[in-house]
C-alpha cells in the first residue's frame, strides 16, 4: 500500500519495524533482508537519522550470524551519527553492540571502552534495563579476565536492579548469562561467590554505576586490581 501510494519514507519506517518482529519470531535470513531494504531506502532519502537507526539493526543480525568484524564496521559508521543529532538512546544501543562485537574479535580494550560509554548514556537517561544489562556484559567480561569476584559482585548489582526496576532478562539472553554465571561460581568457593554478589546487590545504584564505570576502565587498561573506589557493600533493538 505505502509503495502503491509512493510514501517511501513511511514505507522505510515499516520495513525496520517489521524487520524487528521477525526477528522476534526467529526468522533471521528475512529480518536481516528487511533491514537492507530500510537501510538501501534510508539512504536514498538522505535520513542519516534512520540510516543510523538501519545499520545498528543490520548490526544486531551480524552479531547473531557470527560476523563481528561486519557488525563493528556498522557501528563505527552509526555512533557518530547519533551522537551528533543527540540520540543518547541510539546511541547507547550502538555502543553496546560495538562493544559486543569488538568482544567477539577479541579487542578486550575496545569492548571495555565501549561498554563504559553505553553505561554512562544508559545512566544519564534513567534506563534501568539498559544499565543492568551493562554490567551484565562487564561482569561477563571481568570473569573472562580472571576477575571471578568483581564478575560476581557486578552480577549481584545488576540482578538487584532487574529485580527493584521490573526489568528482567530477556529469555534469548538467559541460556548466556547461566553460563557466564556458572563459570564465576566455578572459580570461587561458594562463600566468596556469595559474598561478593551480595556486595554488588547492596550497593545503592549511583555508587553501582560509578564503580562500574571504574571497572570498565580498569578492563581497558588491561589492570590487574579492578579495585571499586569503596569496598562493595558500603555507602551504589531499534525502532521508529
Amino acid at each position: 500500500m505505502l509503495r502503491a501510494i509512493g510514501d517511501r519514507r513511511a514505507e522505510a519506517i515499516v520495513l525496520g519495524n517489521l524487520g524487528n518482529t521477525v526477528d522476534a519470531l526467529g526468522d533471521a535470513a528475512q529480518a536481516t533482508a528487511l533491514h537492507g531494504e530500510n537501510l538501501t531506502l534510508m539512504r536514498e532519502l538522505g535520513d542519516p537519522h534512520g540510516t543510523a537507526y538501519a545499520l545498528i539493526n543490520l548490526a544486531n543480525m551480524a552479531l547473531a550470524n557470527g560476523e563481528p568484524s561486519r557488525a563493528q564496521a556498522m557501528c563505527e559508521e552509526a555512533l557518530p551519527i547519533l551522537e551528533d543529532v543527540g540520540d543518547r538512546r541510539g546511541a547507547a544501543v550502538a555502543l553496546n553492540n560495538l562493544a559486543s562485537a569488538a568482544r567477539d574479535r577479541g579487542d578486550a580494550a575496545r569492548a571495555a571502552e565501549a561498554f563504559g560509554r553505553s553505561l554512562a548514556h544508559h545512566a544519564q537517561l534513567g534506563n534501568r534495563g539498559g544499565i543492568a544489562a551493562c554490567l551484565e556484559d562487564l561482569a561477563v567480561m571481568a570473569g573472562e579476565r580472571g576477575h571471578a569476584e568483581r564478575a560476581a559482585w557486578l552480577f549481584g548489582a545488576a540482578d538487584a536492579l532487574r529485580e527493584a526496576a521490573g526489568v528482567p532478562r530477556s529469555p534469548a539472553n538467559q541460556p548466556d548469562h547461566e553460563r557466564a554465571t556458572a563459570a564465576v561460581r566455578a572459580a570461587l568457593e561458594p562463600d566468596a561467590f556469595a559474598a561478593a554478589h551480595a556486595a554488588g546487590r547492596g550497593l545503592p545504584l549511583d555508587r553501582a554505576v560509578a564503580d562500574a564505570l571504574a571497572v570498565a576502565a580498569a578492563l581497558g587498561r588491561a589492570e590487574p586490581g579492578l579495585a571499586p573506589s569503596v569496598a562493595p557493600g558500603t555507602a551504589g533493538q531499534l525502532s521508529r
